[in-house]
């Protein structure tokens, strides 16, 4: 008995179907075998890589030498080093109002900053920080905006401007990409586990 089994990459929707091997953006390949019964369907999540003139090490991994693909941002005032991804999730999605108290007494209100939906700087920030994909997170600020509790985080159009915002507003809270070079009155913010 022949049974069919969709793989999903990281926006849901399908990336195929048939007896073969998938490689995802991230450089994951998903090998599915399709003759035997779903529940005893192989899936490898090895990593590959898309070179095929690499080195012995199929290993893509990121090493020390590649940067993110986006770093958390914050004014150099700010006392808060590292935050989980769920606290993040809830400073971006504007549940969370004020910084936090005990460690930064001055009760500074958060001002969280998005890049424009279509950067993949954003998609790759959306899916680590927020576990979900932009269009996810779009649909949460219509509901929002059409119940009256609130409106999403102020768009701006590049690196460059999310910085000069974050150094006009100590509060403000934003995402560069991994290679962005920050001014001295900024820093970056590690995100780590809970």
């Amino acid at each position: 008995m022949r049974r069919a089994i969709h793989s999903f990459g990281l926006s849901g929707s399908p990336i195929g179907v048939g007896p073969s091997a998938f490689t995802l953006a991230l450089g994951i390949t998903l090998s599915i075998c399709f003759c035997l019964p779903a529940a005893q369907a192989q899936v490898s999540t090895t990593p590959r890589s898309i070179d095929s003139s690499a080195s012995d090490s199929n290993d893509t991994r990121t090493t020390a030498s590649e940067p993110p693909p986006f770093r958390i941002v914050v004014h150099r005032s700010n006392p808060i080093e590292s935050l989980p991804a769920k606290a993040l999730s809830r400073i971006f999605l504007k549940k969370t109002k004020r910084w936090d108290s005990e460690l930064w007494p001055d009760d500074v209100r958060v001002v969280p900053l998005d890049l424009q939906e279509k950067s993949e700087v954003r998609k790759q920030f959306t899916r680590t920080i927020h576990d979900k994909s932009t269009g996810a997170i779009k649909s949460y600020w219509q509901r929002e905006i059409f119940s009256g509790r609130d409106v999403p985080p102020t768009e701006v159009e590049s690196d460059e401007e999310m910085m000069t915002r974050i150094v006009e507003d100590e509060g403000a809270i934003g995402y560069v990409s991994g290679t962005a070079e920050l001014p001295e009155e900024l820093k970056f913010l590690e995100v780590v586990d809970e």
